[in-house]
């Protein structure tokens, strides 16, 4: 007999693993089977909590964008700008005019780092225009605690090059 143990954080996802039936009768159907033993844990979640916006920054990608494709400084002030305001999943919804305001570049300068920094494949853009930092170089969030269509997000801006790894799966 083999015993698998799954821990679930969201009562959807457990939804969604029981085919999205009444869990109660799921459960007591598969034990009347004898199909499994199931174990209930109730305890109180001891959640850490940071007073500061994070990103995980994958290093070796990282560091290829900085010394091989040359990141200059008015590169990496708008990419950290970007950074503080892209969603969870790497969706950046800003204007370049909110850049210029808050970086008080010249709007031709932040247009020109926004190009660079698409043809460096730092930032992406899907078929329907949206834009994405590319989370093979840095990611919001954890992946397994993002909402569907977070991750769906966090999919659509993983892009892989000759510089850039996949760096999750």
């Amino acid at each position: 007999m083999v015993a698998m143990t799954q821990t679930h954080d969201d009562i959807e996802d457990i939804y969604e693993q029981l085919g999205k039936k009444n869990v109660k009768d799921q459960v007591e159907e598969m034990q009347e089977r004898g199909d499994i033993k199931a174990t209930v844990i109730i305890q109180n979640d001891n959640k850490v909590s940071l007073k500061n916006d994070f990103v995980i920054l994958f290093l070796e990608n990282f560091d290829r964008l900085i010394t091989e494709l040359k990141l200059n400084t008015s590169e990496l002030r708008v990419l950290i700008y970007i950074l503080k305001k892209m969603e969870y999943g790497n969706l950046v919804s800003l204007s370049q005019v909110s850049v210029v305001k808050a970086l008080e570049m010249n709007k031709s300068n932040v247009s020109v780092v926004f190009n660079k920094l698409i043809k460096k494949n730092v930032l992406i853009k899907d078929d329907d225009g949206n834009m994405y930092v590319n989370s093979n170089i840095v990611m919001k969030g954890l992946k397994h605690r993002l909402s569907r269509e977070k991750k769906e997000n966090l999919k659509k801006s993983q892009k892989q090059t000759d510089l850039f790894d996949n760096s999750y799966s």
